[in-house]
């Protein structure tokens, strides 16, 4: 009886814990979705991503995806995001 309570809270546990996961990854899409269009507006004040490298503190590559990300919601792609949504655990 024991060990079978004990297998069952581990599970619990194991959903409640991939549910977090979930959950931070969907935190993390949204912030960098918001980082993202913060760049844009950055840009649209003429600002080159050197300029913004400097300013924020974002390393160049992180500017560069971040920017990707915004062109591929422009035109309907997928730009790498985590897909958080949907993860189900039995």
């Amino acid at each position: 009886m024991a060990r079978e309570q004990r297998i069952d809270e581990a599970s619990v546990d194991v959903e409640v814990a991939w549910e977090e996961r979930a959950q931070a990854e969907q935190a993390i899409a949204d912030a960098e979705a918001a980082t993202a269009a913060a760049i844009e507006r950055l840009v649209a004040e003429k600002l080159t991503v050197k300029d913004i490298v400097q300013l924020t503190g974002l390393d160049q590559a992180t500017v560069r995806r971040l920017r990707q990300l915004v062109a591929g919601e422009d035109t309907g792609e997928d730009a790498g995001r985590p897909a958080a949504a949907g993860i189900q655990v039995a």
